[in-house]
Order: C-alpha cells, then structure tokens, then sequence
C-alpha cells in the first residue's frame, strides 16, 4: 500500500478505522512548517481545478490528488453556505488548522481562489484580491484562454509569483 497525504492534523501512524499509513513526513512535528504562503488554488465555477502552485518546501501531492482536494474544498465551500445560520453567507472564507491556515475568496462568477500558508500568516486576502486582479487582466483577456479550463498564461504565473514574494518580503518570511 502506497502512503497517502492526509489532513495535517492526525498523528503519523494509523488513522482509526483505517488500513492505509499516513505520510510520517507530513506529520512530523519536529520539523517547523515552512513560514509565510505555501499555495495557491484557482477553482471554476463547476468544482475544476484551472491552478495550482507551491511557493514552499512542502511534500508534494500528486495530481490526481490535488484534483480531488480542488473538488472537495469545492463541496465543502457550498455545503457551508447552505448549512450556516447566518443570513448571506458564502461560504468558508478562513480555515485554521495548527499546521496551516486556508483563506478563500469567490468571485461573483463562482471562481474560488484560495490560498494555504503558515498559522497566522497576515495579508491572505490582499494576495488573493490581487490575484484576483491578476486573473482577470493575464487570463480572462487573453483571447486564447477558454473559460473553465487549466490556466496556462505565462504572465499570469510570473506575477503570481511576483505577489506571493512581495507578500512574502513584506511580512519578513
């Protein structure tokens, strides 16, 4: 049996109920989760994964896997607006875990763009406004790109990149 990515919380070993191991490295807590932006995440409207970049030394996670985390946090964002008691909720905007944070942003056309990072990591919703901005000057004016599929725009990736290091550099990571 292959060893498996699974959410950071859990101790290595055995999860309950469970034949499959989980990956010691992403559960080692000796080891300090690498500071500042770790991803980010661009999923349509249907639930697709259209990107997805690291910018931190952390383990790898396969693509068929970053597809089905895509489609999950997809579910689990629309199940939240539905289930929440407050009125005009759109779903989850920041989760927090002990080993990383995760903050959300949808567009008013259904895009997600979401962006995982260190505990506490300050200035998230900025980067992703101005990814935001960045996806709608680089990809959506761009005449070869076709709407709901992967993004490919060279311009679009080199100034992510340039955000997330000036996100990055602003707060000393």
């Amino acid at each position: 049996v292959r060893p498996r990515v699974t959410a950071p919380d859990f101790p290595a070993g055995r999860l309950r109920g469970s034949s499959t191991r989980v990956c010691p490295r992403w559960h080692d807590m000796s080891t300090a989760v690498p500071p500042g932006v770790h991803s980010i995440w661009v999923i349509n409207k249907s639930g697709g994964l259209v990107y997805q970049k690291s910018y931190a030394d952390v383990p790898a996670i396969d693509t068929n896997e970053t597809l089905r985390l895509a489609s999950i946090w997809h579910s689990l964002h629309a199940i939240s607006a539905q289930l929440s008691p407050v009125e005009g909720c759109l779903g989850i905007e920041l989760l927090e875990t002990q080993n990383f944070d995760l903050r959300c942003v949808q567009t008013v056309t259904g895009t997600k763009f979401f962006v995982t990072a260190s505990p506490k990591t300050p200035g998230l919703a900025n980067l992703l406004h101005a990814v935001y901005d960045l996806y709608c000057d680089y990809v959506m004016k761009n005449p070869f790109y076709e709407l709901e599929m992967p993004i490919r725009c060279e311009l679009f990736e080199q100034n992510v990149q340039y955000a997330v290091r000036a996100t990055n550099n602003a707060f000393g990571y």
